[in-house]
């Protein structure tokens, strides 16, 4: 008994030494920059939750996550927890999806390589939302593929997946196209034997969509004391999507004669930046300062109205999203860390609630311009276009080897249902980023480790040179 509470307490032991390890190397960026890494957006979601008040064009949930996780005292703790989640995520998909007895170097070495080759630690270090789509992603195939799984740490996952969900807007639709997809997927082999527990899980993770949706309403309630899902300005990236469809120009030529409006006055102004390009037909008339994008809600939403009944428009907007999809799955740069100096959102709300960390940041690579991406934008392309070759051969491979776990080979399917139901949704009401992809193709490696761990573990490399396969150690799931 001695022997085996020992082997259980190093095995714990073991593994929060490898989360911590794996967290220590996915914040490599932010230690060789000097500080965390800043987005424009940065500046909003400190200030939203110190000032008190909820963004029009952002969630409220990651500005609340800045402000608790930070103690109000530094920006490296938000940072800190946000690789630690990833890093243990990462170990359970090695022991519960690849079903590694011990994971502990897998797990480190993928997020070495990983942090060498991908941009996982610019996610991961970088001050805004982005590193909980991965999140979300990662935490459901746990909760969907995986058994044996401890209560209480099922319980935890489906408390960061709902977290997850609320920390942007794209993620409600994205997640529920995902889910959606597995009732379709359960449809076609709910006959089979493990349709039934196929089925109660994916109800499992459906209740997240209505959970996520209360703790916004609240958290908004308890800032803004109003019981709104969401303040609104959706109609401000609509437009700009209409814009860059080119269907606005279209609208308008037709248009400006019968019904005049503030498109048609300030019509050299809709190409550029509409959103933050303070001479845009936007700006010019809706002055941010003034409150000026929930003004132009009720003239955008009637040209929105409008386009949305013509059968044209309609065509013409869905033939721009899938092309633009396609385009945006391989668009996927690590995009470049701007310099955020004084007179930037960041570096004002940094002085104003961290000013103990304003000389750590001026100090910081990116905030000298020193902080580029060329090399590892490179190399990641080389890595994604090797890891989807060897993705491709491995389940080519898969009846012959006889041994990738099917767990992985669906979280394969997961991720790339993601990926694609990712790329709609951004284009389909934002615009084609590099940084919208880069949240989520630092997975494909991983997925391709996966593989590879749990054939090795199993020695199915030996059906490559004609032998017989050995069975896998679990055949849970299978």
């Amino acid at each position: 008994m001695k022997r085996i509470a020992l082997d259980f307490n190093l095995e714990k032991i073991r593994t929060a030494v490898g989360i911590v390890l794996g967290a220590l190397l996915l914040l490599s960026h932010a230690l060789y920059n000097g500080y965390p890494l800043i987005y424009p957006d940065t500046g909003t979601y400190i200030a939203a939750c110190f000032d008190r008040f909820v963004p029009i064009d952002r969630p409220l949930t990651y500005s609340f996550f800045l402000r608790h996780s930070s103690l109000s005292s530094t920006l490296w703790l938000p940072i800190i927890f946000q690789c630690l989640i990833v890093s243990w995520i990462i170990l359970l998909l090695f022991r519960h999806l690849a079903e590694v007895k011990k994971p502990f170097w897998w797990h480190i070495v993928t997020i070495f390589i990983l942090a060498l080759t991908t941009g996982i630690a610019v996610n991961t270090d970088q001050l805004i939302a982005d590193v909980f789509t991965s999140v979300i992603v990662m935490t459901s195939a746990l909760l969907l593929f995986s058994q044996g799984i401890p209560k209480l740490t099922r319980i935890t996952l489906g408390i960061i997946l709902t977290f997850s969900i609320t920390t942007h807007m794209s993620h409600y639709p994205m997640y529920c196209a995902i889910v959606a997809s597995g009732f379709v997927v359960w449809f076609f082999i709910r006959k089979k034997s493990f349709g039934r527990a196929l089925i109660g899980r994916l109800f499992r993770l459906s209740i997240c969509i209505p959970a996520a949706i209360i703790f916004t309403v609240a958290l908004n309630f308890s800032v803004g004391h109003e019981w709104k899902f969401s303040p609104g300005c959706s109609h401000i990236f609509m437009m700009n999507r209409l814009i860059q469809t080119g269907i606005l120009d279209q609208y308008l030529d037709a248009n400006c004669g019968r019904r005049p409006s503030t498109l048609c006055t300030y019509r050299d102004g809709i190409y550029g930046d509409f959103l933050w390009d303070e001479n845009s037909a936007l700006n010019r008339h809706y002055k941010w300062s003034d409150h000026g994008w929930a003004k132009a809600k009720p003239e955008y939403d009637s040209i929105i109205s409008e386009v949305f009944n013509n059968k044209e428009y309609v065509k013409q907007y869905i033939t721009a999203d899938l092309r633009d999809a396609a385009i945006q799955l391989m668009t996927f740069h690590v995009v470049e860390m701007r310099v955020q100096l004084s007179g930037s959102a960041p570096y004002e709300t940094i002085k104003a609630h961290f000013p103990n960390e304003l000389n750590q940041y001026v100090a910081g690579k990116q905030a000298q311009g020193k902080l580029l991406y060329n090399t590892i934008n490179r190399i990641q392309e080389v890595m994604i276009a090797v890891c989807c070759f060897l993705l491709l051969i491995l389940l080519l491979l898969y009846r012959k080897l006889t041994v990738p776990s099917p767990k992985v080979v669906a979280l394969t399917g997961w991720i790339v249902i993601s990926m694609i139901f990712n790329a709609l949704t951004v284009v389909s009401v934002a615009m084609i980023d590099g940084r919208y992809q880069a949240r989520l193709i630092w997975l494909i490696p991983l997925v391709v480790a996966l593989l590879v761990s749990h054939i090795t573990q199993n020695k199915g490399w030996i059906t490559l040179f004609g032998k017989r396969a050995s069975k896998p150690n679990n055949s849970e799931d299978r």
